[in-house]
């Protein structure tokens, strides 16, 4: 695995640094919605085409690798294939603890065919990790971040191949993008929809807007994992996934 001096060195000139802004300190234990906007526009306004295999798919890894790293996760890029001459990358963070995941958060980052896949999700996510490790730098919950999912879900399946692979059994949440949910509204498949999921359980959330849509199953369900897929409201979304994740529940 490279040296975190050599992965920051990747980060591509045209991505602007997105720490804290303000008088905030460095680390605060909770969500900072400034950084979040902070890194969207990243993904919106410097690379808001990110092509399975690409170059600016990769500059988004390495953006991502290195925020990774940065806030305490052991880091790496897994290879996803996309055709006989091109590849894409997951990016992975593994629990700081050292241990096998408890909890992983997913979230594709690459774009293609149309996908609506905006940034403030990836800064959500991005955001989420860091906050988790300034509450707990011990905590197991473990982030990846999916490439090539517009070309067959190839992200998600190798995902899938490599908790199978390493003999892992996280519960999965998926946070994806989606309008369906409705303004200041959620969408939660897995629990809301009364699956025995027990991964992102919330007795509020469907008292409050939560909305149930039928989605189709996924690979990483397929292949056995439990799995819950949340969108909408982006500060709803992280206040629940913080709250859980800090303090989860079955």
């Amino acid at each position: 695995m490279a040296s975190l001096a050599m992965m920051v060195g990747l980060l591509p000139a045209c991505l602007r640094d997105a720490s804290p802004a303000g008088d905030l300190p460095a680390d605060p234990p909770a969500i900072q919605y400034d950084v979040v906007r902070q890194h969207a526009e990243q993904f919106n306004v410097d690379i808001p085409a990110r092509p399975p295999g690409s170059q600016l798919e990769m500059a988004a890894a390495s953006y991502i690798l290195g925020h990774l790293s940065l806030a305490g996760y052991p880091s790496f890029l897994d290879r996803v294939p996309v055709a006989d001459t091109v590849s894409s990358t997951n990016v992975v963070g593994l629990p700081p603890s050292g241990n096998d995941p408890e909890f992983l958060v997913a979230i594709e980052y690459g774009t293609g065919d149309a996908r609506d896949q905006t940034g403030r999700e990836l800064g959500l996510w991005l955001e989420l990790a860091r906050a988790l490790t300034a509450v707990d730098e011990e905590h197991d919950v473990a982030f990846v971040a999916m490439g090539a999912e517009s070309v067959e879900n190839r992200g998600t399946r190798r995902l899938a191949q490599y908790l199978l692979d390493a003999g892992l059994d996280p519960s999965v949440i998926t946070i994806r993008t989606d309008d369906r949910a409705g303004a200041e509204n959620l969408a939660v498949f897995g629990s809301c929809m009364g699956e025995a999921s027990g991964t992102l359980y919330s007795p509020e959330l469907s008292d409050s807007g939560c909305r149930e849509i039928e989605m189709e199953r996924g690979a990483i369900t397929l292949a056995g994992f439990q799995e819950t897929v949340i969108f909408g409201d982006i500060e709803r979304m992280g206040q629940e996934l913080f709250e859980f994740l800090t303090n989860p529940r079955s």
